[in-house]
């Protein structure tokens, strides 16, 4: 990632814009709307496991409480 992002106005259009199809509020959205967007995106709680190689199909799934 770089260290310095140019920012501008095009930019932040096409992020509320995103951002507010995604929410269902559309736009414009205040700068605040959008921070409360983006921090409200679930946060992945994973869970480790371990599986055994087979010549079998396997499907894992996390366990209840777990979303990745």
């Amino acid at each position: 990632m770089p260290d310095k992002v140019s920012v501008t106005k095009s930019k932040l259009d096409d992020l509320a814009n995103a951002i507010g199809s995604k929410s269902g509020k559309g736009i414009p959205l205040t700068i605040d709307e959008m921070v409360d967007a983006v921090l409200s995106i679930e946060t992945p709680l994973t869970q480790e496991k371990t599986v055994s190689p087979s010549l079998t199909q396997q499907i894992v799934t996390p366990d209840s409480g777990y979303n990745g």
